[in-house]
């Protein structure tokens, strides 16, 4: 039995392009993807960004009827988790094959066609309430759809817990396959940018500018960090298990070697302020992956431009790695903040993972003071890279620490 799992395909919809090319010239350049929000009317609100997906290649891998019956988020998923399928060339293995299904990460789902059903009857009555738009306000909506495009037959699951809804997904993926429960999986996250979510986000303060007098904007790690900017989009990876990629022959972009989770006891809206429940997932991921500090080339922070976690995941990193003045960025800037986005990330990191460079952190200019970590600011790096380390963490307690390898 094979006790390594590599990632073989990447798929994206994001704010930066729906093709692996574009998306990594886009970071190359520095180049993120926030702007005014379009879909939004924002005038009532003193928050204006977002990172929207403006377009994707829905018609070339869903047919017009069955394109009208998806969902926004579903049909990012299913452009998301054909790419990922072509990328690593299974196109003739998935449909109806037992081994092979799909975890996905989902915050809060199609909110848009939540906020649409709910409120043509709360305002017409029960009867006027669209029967069309019910199946698709459930979070694992996205996933059932994917499933029945590529009639998929093995494990569908969907995993919602905040920011860290992805790495739960992932988290779950990595060890079904260690347990021989499937020889590959579709892994994923998506979320979208809804008035809903928006204007919940906006009430509570979350979203920039939470001070007026500072500009609107995402500056992870920075002293003027001044509350997240809303992204959205949809991300795939392939995990596959290393003895099925060799059977067919297959390439990978890494190994996964530990995703591990951990928690603390804070409010339901906070973050542990020193960083213990992630300090603590980085500790179990070393130990899992047999991976020392100097191994590491790059850290992927989960900062989001706010006051609290970003200082809780800095002091985390310090205690862990100040020594060691290892590369960190924070990949968040570039595509937006969204519940799901954890698998974004994954993929951004896959890309710089095998084509060795780190990119500069957009609005990171004044680093967090007293800090002895290694920000990448200004402009990128080219690094020889082997191993980075995915940070992620949501508010309530909950962190995720996840080693990559790259694949050679």
């Amino acid at each position: 039995m094979s006790d390594s799992i590599v990632i073989s395909g990447l798929g994206a919809v994001t704010a930066l392009g729906s093709d692996l090319d574009t998306i990594w010239d886009k970071l190359v350049a520095g180049e993120h993807a926030l702007a005014p929000l379009t879909n939004i009317d924002t005038s009532h609100y003193k928050s204006h960004l977002g990172a929207e997906v403006k377009s994707f290649p829905c018609a070339e891998f869903i047919p017009a009827m069955q394109a009208r019956r998806l969902d926004r988020v579903s049909q990012m998923t299913v452009v998301a988790a054909y790419k990922a399928i072509q990328d690593a060339a299974l196109e003739n293995y998935v449909a109806d094959n037992e081994r092979v299904g799909i975890v996905m990460g989902a915050g809060l789902g199609a909110t848009s066609y939540t906020d649409d059903f709910f409120v043509g009857m709360l305002k017409k009555g029960p009867a006027s309430a669209n029967p069309m738009l019910f199946p698709n306000t459930v979070p694992n909506a996205a996933a059932s759809h994917v499933s029945i495009q590529m009639k998929l037959r093995g494990l569908n699951t969907t995993f919602s817990h905040k920011e860290v809804s992805a790495e739960q997904a992932f988290n779950y993926a990595f060890r079904q396959l260690l347990k021989n429960e499937a020889d590959v999986l579709l892994v994923g996250g998506a979320e979208e940018i809804s008035f809903f979510l928006f204007h919940a986000l906006a009430v509570t303060k979350s979203l920039a500018p939470r001070n007026p007098l500072l500009p609107e904007m995402m500056a992870p790690y920075d002293r003027k960090r001044n509350g997240l900017v809303l992204g959205e989009g949809a991300a795939v990876v392939v995990m596959e298990r290393l003895d099925h990629l060799k059977k067919r022959a297959g390439q990978a972009y890494s190994q996964v070697l530990a995703a591990e989770l951990s928690s603390a006891p804070v409010g339901i809206l906070g973050y542990h302020p020193q960083g213990k429940d992630l300090q603590a997932a980085i500790v179990k991921a070393m130990k899992r992956a047999r991976c020392d500090r100097q191994k590491l080339g790059f850290i992927s922070g989960g900062a989001n431009s706010t006051e609290l976690l970003d200082r809780a995941e800095a002091h985390a990193l310090e205690t862990m790695f100040g020594e060691q003045h290892i590369p960190l960025a924070g990949l968040k800037a570039y595509i937006g903040c969204f519940h799901a986005g954890g698998m974004a990330r994954i993929v951004l990191e896959n890309l710089i993972l095998t084509r060795d460079y780190v990119p500069r952190t957009p609005g990171l200019t004044e680093p967090i003071p007293e800090n002895k970590l290694d920000f990448v600011m200004g402009e990128g790096r080219h690094l020889a890279l082997t191993h980075l380390l995915h940070c992620a963490s949501s508010y309530g307690g909950t962190s995720s620490a996840i080693i990559l390898k790259r694949w050679k």
